[in-house]
C-alpha cells in the first residue's frame, strides 16, 4: 500500500460507444450510410480533455474496415471507415474496448483488419483477437510506473454463432 502513495496518480478518463460513421446495413439488405464529413466532430469539446489525460478509454461500437461482409443474422451490421482510424489516435484514445456487439458485424476479416490498424498506430485494445486467448489477453499501458491492464468482455448477442474470440 505504502508504494502506491509514493506514486504520481495517473489521469484517466473514459467515453461509451464510439461509432465514427460509415455503413448501417439492415438484415434486408438495406443500408444507411451514416455520412460524417468531420468525423473527429465525435470528440468536438472532450478531445482536449483526452489528449491531456495520462490514459484515455472508449469502446470501439464498430470496426474501421473495408473488408468483410455483413454476417447473415444481424438485425444491422455497422462498420466504419478505415481512415478514422486518424480520428482515434488524433483524439488522443490510448486503448479500446473491442468486446462488443458490433465487433462482428462484418466477420472476422473485418474484425481482424481492425485489430492490424489499432497495433499499427499504438492504440491497445482488449475483448477481440484471432482466438480466444487473444482476445482475453489484457491491454496493458504503463503510465508514471504504474501498470494498468484492460479486460473486456461482452456476451454473445449478435455475433456469429461458435464466435468465442
Amino acid at each position: 500500500m505504502g508504494k502506491a502513495k509514493d506514486k504520481e496518480a495517473v489521469h484517466f478518463v473514459a467515453a461509451g460507444d464510439v461509432f465514427l460513421g460509415g455503413k448501417i446495413v439492415r438484415e434486408d439488405g438495406t443500408f444507411k450510410e451514416v455520412i460524417t464529413y468531420k468525423p473527429e466532430s465525435a470528440f468536438d469539446g472532450v478531445a482536449p480533455i483526452f489528449q491531456e489525460a495520462d490514459v484515455a478509454f472508449c469502446n470501439l461500437e464498430s470496426s474501421l474496415s473495408d473488408r468483410g461482409a455483413p454476417q447473415k443474422g444481424r438485425a444491422s451490421a455497422f462498420i466504419s471507415r478505415p481512415e478514422n482510424i486518424h480520428v482515434l489516435k488524433g483524439s488522443g484514445i490510448d486503448v479500446v474496448s473491442f468486446a462488443n456487439n458490433h465487433s462482428m458485424d462484418f466477420g472476422p476479416e473485418a474484425m481482424l483488419h481492425t485489430l492490424e490498424l489499432l497495433d499499427r498506430y499504438g492504440i491497445h485494445h482488449a475483448g477481440a483477437g484471432a482466438d480466444s486467448g487473444e482476445a482475453r489477453r489484457p491491454a496493458l499501458i504503463e503510465k508514471k510506473g504504474i501498470t494498468l491492464a484492460f479486460l473486456a468482455y461482452a456476451t454473445n448477442i449478435n455475433v456469429p454463432p461458435r464466435t468465442a474470440a
